[in-house]
């Protein structure tokens, strides 16, 4: 059996700032991407190393299943995209890779709904802050491991191998996957334009998690800006901005 990451038994920074900050955000919106498009942070602001911008805690991984189920409700709500019928509950059990410790319960089962209605019965499964798409690992730790490869090959490191956990060929995959699925699929051609400046295709996702800044709120940011990635059933607004 493979390991996964060990999430710090210390409240780390990322922590400490999430509680700080809970209260200011709402929990469904990032807020819309400013006209002229995301720009680089002042040179004044101090930037932190990807080791401290990559950093997670059991309280984020809880605060994005929150985040998950209010926006699952939204969906069930808005009735079903093809005939307007009342969805019912209809979850896909999901049992991910990597240590969740005591967030393990909430990344148990993938929200969805099915259709009530004789003769349609659609699925309608919600983006997903917690699961990127099919892929076995949670979506947090897909994208620090990805993060972390990618600042080791940067700074002279050498190349992808075992990170938090997750068996070097794996990584190596994840790597490949941010180079090509995600860089010339259909949502990165049309989200790339958001940004004032060109994103780094070469240096997927850590170029791009570096565009919204640091601390906790940073990694949040970037997984509600993927989302659209994580269904096929559900039309998702960029950044899940309502």
């Amino acid at each position: 059996m493979e390991g996964g990451a060990r999430p710090s038994s210390i409240v780390t920074e990322w922590g400490r700032i999430w509680e700080r900050d809970k209260e200011k955000r709402n929990p469904l919106e990032v807020g819309p991407m400013p006209p002229e498009g995301v720009r680089l942070r002042a040179a004044e602001h101090r930037r932190r190393s990807l080791s401290h911008i990559v950093e997670y805690d059991v309280k984020l991984l809880s605060a994005l299943a929150e985040i998950d189920a209010q926006h699952a409700e939204r969906v069930r709500r808005d009735g079903c995209p093809e005939c307007g019928g009342a969805l019912d509950r209809a979850d896909y059990p999901r049992k991910p890779r990597g240590e969740l410790g005591e967030a393990a319960g909430d990344y148990e089962r993938r929200c969805s709904f099915c259709c009530r209605v004789e003769g349609c019965r659609k699925r309608s499964t919600p983006a997903s802050l917690r699961f990127l798409g099919r892929k076995v690992y949670f979506a947090v730790l897909v994208i620090v491991a990805s993060v972390r490869a990618r600042s080791m090959s940067r700074t002279g490191r050498g190349g992808p191998r075992r990170v938090d956990g997750v068996p070097e060929r794996t990584v190596r995959r994840w790597l490949q996957w941010w180079q090509t699925v995600f860089a010339l699929g259909s949502f990165w051609s049309e989200a790339k334009g958001f940004f004032a400046h060109p994103v780094d295709d070469g240096q997927l996702p850590a170029s791009l998690l570096e565009r919204f800044g640091s601390g906790p709120v940073a990694l949040e940011k970037l997984l509600r800006f993927t989302a659209p990635i994580t269904t096929t059933s559900v039309v998702t607004r960029i950044a899940m901005a309502g």
